[in-house]
């Protein structure tokens, strides 16, 4: 699966698959991340699909209780490895950290679809150990900062995510659809769990 996403990193159907797979595995915070590629890449099949995944992730990896937060979206501890001189960490364990914060704001018991949409307008800013490696080394970092100054990235996580949330109802929004239809993220690399990122 990860040698089809190497080879064909903007294929939408390697993608959904590689979105299913991994949210039910350790590393499950590549769902999220591949998810909102996914959106990216503008409106297409198996949308409601990579929602569904993405709120099972949410809802099952992580956790709040009063003020205490418990992310479980990749395995372990960060590694720091050393690569050419160079100190750096997965992708998957520092996009953990990226959103680690992002639920402080969910009232629970029910996740509702805004507080789901929180986390993943955290991927678009920065901050904290590592964070800096994860903008240069995550391409879909720039798309997000770029559809943000556009003033869509709030709606725009609504809608990824607006599927898996039906009581919510549809998010539909004209300047999103045009947006997304005139500049879709398109990846020129794949972007593995285990990529290296400058850390910290």
């Amino acid at each position: 699966m990860l040698d089809a996403l190497e080879r064909a990193p903007g294929d939408r159907a390697v993608l959904a698959s590689a979105i299913a797979f991994y949210a039910r595995t350790d590393a499950a915070g590549m769902a999220l991340l591949w998810g909102t590629m996914f959106g990216a890449m503008g409106a297409g099949p198996d949308h409601a699909e990579v929602a569904q995944s993405m709120r099972r992730v949410l809802e099952t990896r992580i956790t709040v209780a009063g003020d205490h937060i418990s992310t479980r979206l990749a395995p372990g501890s960060v590694p720091v490895l050393v690569s050419e001189g160079r100190a750096g960490a997965p992708v998957a364990h520092i996009f953990e950290l990226r959103v680690s914060v992002a639920p402080v704001a969910w009232s629970g018991p029910t996740l509702e679809l805004d507080e789901a949409a929180a986390v993943i307008t955290a991927i678009a800013h920065g901050g904290g150990p590592g964070q800096a490696g994860f903008d240069e080394g995550v391409e879909l970092v720039a798309w997000l900062g770029a559809i943000e100054r556009a003033g869509l990235l709030q709606v725009f996580a609504r809608w990824i995510l607006a599927p898996a949330f039906p009581e919510a109802g549809a998010v539909s929004d004209a300047a999103l659809a045009s947006y997304l239809a005139s500049a879709p993220f398109s990846p020129t690399r794949a972007l593995l769990p285990d990529a290296l990122v400058r850390f910290p």
